[in-house]
């Protein structure tokens, strides 16, 4: 999950990864494994960084997840 770990790595870039573990409650080395890429079955960790990190796109009173692409189709 691209986005995931791109949320990860901004986040660690603007702490550090022990800082980003507390915020997320897991441990620093389950961080830097997540970056590595190299955590077993990462599902349930990408989700929660995306709960955590992933902030919603406001348009016109709209949330969403989505992509600017996906709201603008939704818009027409």
């Amino acid at each position: 999950m691209d986005k995931a770990i791109e949320l990860l790595q901004k986040a660690c870039k603007q702490s550090s990864q022990r800082q980003v573990a507390r915020g997320l409650g897991i441990s620093a080395t389950a961080v830097n494994l997540l970056l590595k890429e190299k955590y077993p079955n990462p599902t349930s960790m990408y989700e929660l960084i995306l709960n955590v990190f992933d902030e919603p796109i406001e348009i016109i009173g709209v949330e969403s997840k989505e992509s600017i692409e996906e709201l603008m189709k939704e818009l027409s």
